[in-house]
């Protein structure tokens, strides 16, 4: 078994290792994810509520996916640019630190807009709707001589 620590930390690291094909994966893996919600966000979310969630989630995932990928690259590539290395394991840190952000927002902030936004359905649908005489607009119909 490949050892991370010494493939992220050691002076001269050598070939990628296996850890750059499995960050080169689940970023690719993110960017695809993102670019198939991005452009399908209001279809796949019907409720307002939860499409607000949907973009961020779907940008941040092209974002990291795309710079996580290209950075495999260069790791993979061994372009000694501002040490691929680093940037692998910053961008795998982000991208955790994105899903840990988006299981808070569904588990603890979603359920109480989502209770808002019922509420404000039951209470839209139970108001009175504006009487068309007293509004001016006429149904159609005979006029008068």
């Amino acid at each position: 078994m490949p050892d991370v620590g010494q493939y992220l930390f050691a002076t001269y690291p050598g070939e990628p290792d296996v850890f750059v094909w499995v960050a080169g994966a689940i970023f690719l893996l993110g960017l695809v994810a993102g670019l198939f919600l991005y452009p399908r966000r209001d279809a796949l979310f019907p409720v307002p509520v939860v499409r607000r969630v949907a973009q961020p989630a779907a940008v941040t995932s092209i974002v990291i996916g795309s710079l996580g990928l290209l950075f495999t690259i260069f790791a993979l590539l061994q372009v000694p640019l501002l040490s691929p290395r680093f940037w692998l394991a910053g961008l795998l840190l982000a991208g955790l630190v994105g899903i840990g952000y988006l299981v808070y927002y569904l588990f603890f902030r979603l359920p109480a807009r989502l209770q808002g936004y019922q509420q404000a359905q039951v209470r839209q649908r139970y108001l009175p709707r504006p009487n068309e005489r007293r509004s001016g607009k006429k149904k159609g119909g005979k006029k008068r001589k």
